[in-house]
């Protein structure tokens, strides 16, 4: 299932050349997180150059800090 989803994502950023390191990237990480850089990447408007795979490689590590952060609360009483 992992190798179709990376194929997929490789073959949907035209990025065929890295393709294992998709896979792999399918392998070890959530495909909800995945489908949805992926989603971002293809609705990205690209004003230079048409490099989506970098847009979503961008998207994946703000997905994961973001899940990362604690929930900030403001606990000041006045």
């Amino acid at each position: 299932d992992f190798q179709n989803l990376g194929f997929e994502i490789a073959t949907k950023l035209n990025d065929e050349k890295h393709k294992s390191l998709y896979m792999r990237m399918a392998k070890n990480t959530a495909e909800g997180i995945l489908r949805q850089a992926l989603s971002f990447a293809l609705d990205y408007p690209l004003k230079y150059g048409n490099n989506r795979a970098k847009v979503f490689m961008w998207k994946i590590k703000d997905i994961k800090n973001n899940l990362k952060e604690p929930i900030k609360t403001d606990d000041k009483t006045t």
